[in-house]
C-alpha cells in the first residue's frame, strides 16, 4: 500500500509540474487619449466601436 501511495505521489507531482501556468493575453486593446484638466485631474477618452447585427 505504501508503494502505491509513493508511486501515485510521484505521478501527481510530475503531472502538476508539467502544467503551464502562463496566462495567454486576450489581445483586446482599447485605444485611449489622456488629457489633464486644469485641476490636474487626468481625463481618459476611449473610442469604442459598436457593431450591431440586426436580423
Amino acid at each position: 500500500m505504501r508503494k502505491l501511495a509513493t508511486i501515485l505521489l510521484v505521478i501527481i507531482t510530475l503531472v502538476i509540474s508539467s502544467c503551464k501556468t502562463e496566462k495567454k493575453d486576450a489581445g483586446i486593446t482599447v485605444p485611449f487619449e489622456k488629457y489633464t484638466l486644469r485641476t490636474d485631474l487626468p481625463l481618459y477618452l476611449m473610442k469604442i466601436n459598436l457593431i450591431l447585427l440586426l436580423q
